[in-house]
């Protein structure tokens, strides 16, 4: 085969050049690769100076809290606390850290943060510091101290090390895993687990002081008592095996035991069968959730058969003194959220949500959680304010639509829940809103927003 010289001269030209282009792409791809990796590493260092920075400052507001005299100055640093923690947060978030489970640092941003506006809260209403909070506030100090000075020690290390993207991420990542029983050598003294991640080490050290307050991260919410089930008698896996099978309407046969829950307050037998699953209580078993799973085909119950279903399901179970509060409608499914009535009050904290499919009727989801856990008898349903003592506290610029009288619940540690009026309104551009009056002395408690859409209303809260 015979090609002119001219012809493969253009033919080399042309693969020369094709191939500096490739080589131009991918050095053009490298050097992005490049500075997108120094990025992150930049990123990663800054973040590290700003959470000791940030540990710094919180140590000092909290210092300066417990030298304040005035409300004005309580709230300011109340403030700058939770400024602080909340940033500190983000930074340590910036890490490749996540595989860490540094629970314990993301508490004490969330505690500290949290019990500082729990404290300014509490000198606007013009009450003083107990002595108990003083110490809270001295030990939160200290923590932010030590972890501070950590924190610098890690900042000057990683800053004199300057180490490529790829060493220094897989260094923020390193999971340790000391031994779950202390190591000793031959003369019995223990060997202290020496951690190579300075984070993980920071961690293993924390010491929060239990701390219990009006907030989502208080100390006492992490533990549940479950008054309600305290006294019940504990059930064996075969019996709770029979009980799970009459609430799904199946024979135990069906059903095979999966893993158990056991916690310190709460213990529940698990069962699966064919596109069902559900978990009883060991005491007395109570169904504490199940769901069946599939297609729900095409609608053939009406909503208000839909509920009565829920209404009969609810007695079939031994729930009774249950009325429904809530209705929405999901895949051909209606969710229907009940609340425990006690005299004249619904208590919107023991709560029951069924599910029952709109094809045929059955009942196919179910959770009892939040009744099993909130659940008491003999509550005081005895309010000091009347109708319209309540009422009076409301704005100018709402009209009562609706009024009951309901048990709501609280993040406090003291009073966990409160006796209101609930009062559905519409503000002065027709959305709903809708406020709860404290019973007894009149604390506007909290304020919700009603949203509608074609699937029925939600309250955001």
């Amino acid at each position: 085969m015979y090609i002119k010289k001219s012809v493969l001269t253009v033919a080399i030209c042309f693969a020369v050049a094709g191939a500096l282009v490739l080589g131009g792409f991918i050095l053009k791809a490298n050097s992005g690769l490049g500075t997108m990796q120094n990025s992150a590493k930049y990123t990663y260092q800054e973040s590290i100076a700003n959470l000791a920075e940030g540990l710094a400052n919180i140590d000092y507001a909290l210092q300066k809290t417990l030298a304040a005299d005035s409300p004005q100055q309580t709230v300011s640093l109340s403030a700058e606390v939770w400024r602080e923690a909340g940033m500190a947060e983000m930074c340590l978030e910036a890490l490749p850290v996540y595989e860490l489970n540094l629970e314990n640092i993301m508490r004490f941003f969330h505690q500290s943060g949290e019990y500082a506006l729990y404290l300014a809260k509490k000198a606007i209403g013009g009450d003083q510091l107990t002595e108990e909070e003083e110490e809270n506030l001295r030990a939160l100090s200290e923590q932010a101290k030590t972890l501070a000075t950590a924190m610098t020690e890690f900042e000057y290390q990683i800053q004199s090390e300057n180490a490529d993207f790829d060493t220094l991420t897989s260094f923020l990542s390193y999971v340790d895993q000391p031994p779950e029983a202390d190591e000793t050598d031959e003369n019995g003294t223990a060997i202290l687990y020496e951690y190579k991640n300075p984070l993980m080490k920071m961690e293993s050290e924390m010491q929060m002081p239990t701390l219990n307050y009006e907030g989502n991260f208080s100390s006492h919410l992490v533990e549940t008592s479950y008054e309600f089930l305290a006294d019940k008698e504990t059930i064996s896996q075969e019996e709770a095996r029979r009980r799970a099978a009459y609430i799904l309407d199946c024979e135990p046969k069906d059903l095979t035991c999966g893993e158990d829950v056991l916690s310190k307050e709460l213990m529940l037998y698990c069962f699966s069968g064919k596109n069902m699953d559900i978990c009883v209580t060991a005491a007395e078993g109570y169904p504490y959730s199940f769901s069946k799973s599939g297609v729900v085909a095409d609608v053939t119950v009406s909503d208000e058969e839909a509920l009565e279903i829920a209404e009969k399901y609810l007695n079939k179970v031994k729930f009774s003194n249950m009325e429904p509060v809530k209705t929405n409608s999901a895949g051909n499914v209606l969710l229907v959220e009940f609340a425990y009535e006690e005299g004249e009050a619904l208590c919107l904290t023991d709560k029951i949500l069924v599910g029952v499919a709109l094809d045929t009727g059955t009942v196919c989801a179910f959770d009892a959680s939040e009744y099993l856990k909130n659940h008491v008898v003999g509550r005081n349903i005895k309010p000091t304010l009347s109708y319209e003592e309540a009422a009076d506290k409301l704005s100018d610029s709402l009209s009562v639509d609706d009024s009951r009288l309901v048990v709501i619940g609280t993040k406090s540690y003291d009073e966990p829940e409160r006796l209101c009026y609930e009062f559905t309104c519409e503000n002065d551009s027709g959305n709903g809103v809708v406020v709860y009056i404290n019973a007894h002395n009149g604390t506007e408690e909290k304020i919700d927003l009603i949203y509608e859409n074609d699937n029925g209303s939600y309250v955001l809260e």
